[in-house]
């Protein structure tokens, strides 16, 4: 069923999913039978049926619900592998549905439940993406896009589909110049940098990108964002213009930076306290 489905046979994998379906219900394995409408959830999302798909998962977060302990937080009760599985295709059928509540408070279960399962966490973070896009923060939805998509995997039906629509949208509205940056950043960070700054809405203060230049760099980067030309620079900074361009120059080599405008968008982006400013 799964393989059918990773090589696009779709049709194939909802036949088979539909036949196991039948006999399961005849048995008393909740368990199992959640797990395989998962799967045909996932299936029938890709073939376009988006209401039998929200049928299907919805049956299968229930049939969950049901057996969890409902005193326990959401992060508990879905604690295992097969459960943040459910809890991404729920969160991406939600988006899909325009349901943004119900989308981000799977997304958050995901990334606050104890048990790591890589393929939900790719999944939360691309539904983070699409809502951040959605509240017109596009910025923010490019660095989750392209974070993603680093970590994701080849044949994934909602990335191929949403998350491209969103990144041709943010790419357009914020300008060809900061939507490099923060794809850049957004490839740069680890799956624990990304799902705190998803929860957080700021750059983790780890940021790896931060620890590679040195004190001076940092205020020659700044400096930049500010707008100050290399003589200003040099002034404020009280060292010789050539020593400011040199340091430019290793920022740029550093960062994977090619103009001024990107160390200075870079600079603005990654500034600590910028969004906690914005909120």
């Amino acid at each position: 069923m799964v393989a059918l489905g990773l090589n696009y046979d779709v049709a194939g994998g909802l036949m088979v999913g539909a036949g196991l379906i039948d006999r399961l219900r005849l048995t008393n394995r909740p368990g199992a039978l959640g797990r395989v409408l998962n799967l045909q959830a996932w299936l029938l999302s890709a073939s376009g049926d988006i209401d039998g798909a929200y049928r299907a998962i919805t049956e299968a977060i229930s049939m969950h619900e049901a057996l969890a302990d409902q005193t326990a937080p959401m992060s508990v009760r879905f604690a295992n592998e097969w459960a943040t599985g459910m809890l991404q295709t729920g969160a991406q059928l939600a988006i899909l549905r325009g349901d943004d509540v119900t989308a981000t408070e799977y997304m958050t279960t995901i990334l606050t439940t104890r048990i790591y399962h890589h393929n939900a966490v790719v999944g939360a973070l691309a539904c983070a993406a699409v809502l951040a896009a959605r509240e017109g923060d596009n910025e923010r939805a490019l660095l989750l896009a392209a974070g993603a998509i680093r970590w994701g995997h080849q044949n994934d039906y909602f990335r191929d589909t949403q998350l491209e629509a969103v990144i041709r949208t943010a790419r357009h509205a914020v300008g060809s110049a900061k939507a490099q940056i923060a794809t850049k950043l957004g490839r740069t960070l680890t799956i624990s940098q990304l799902k705190i700054y998803t929860l957080t809405n700021a750059l983790p203060a780890s940021n790896e990108q931060h620890e590679v230049l040195t004190a001076r760099e940092h205020q020659v980067a700044l400096q930049v964002a500010r707008g100050l030309t290399n003589a200003q620079i040099a002034m404020r900074l009280a060292i010789s213009q050539r020593t400011v361009a040199s340091h430019l120059a290793r920022i740029r080599s550093k960062l994977d930076l090619n103009s001024r405008v990107e160390v200075a968008l870079w600079t603005e982006l990654t500034r600590p306290g910028k969004r906690d400013e914005q909120a």
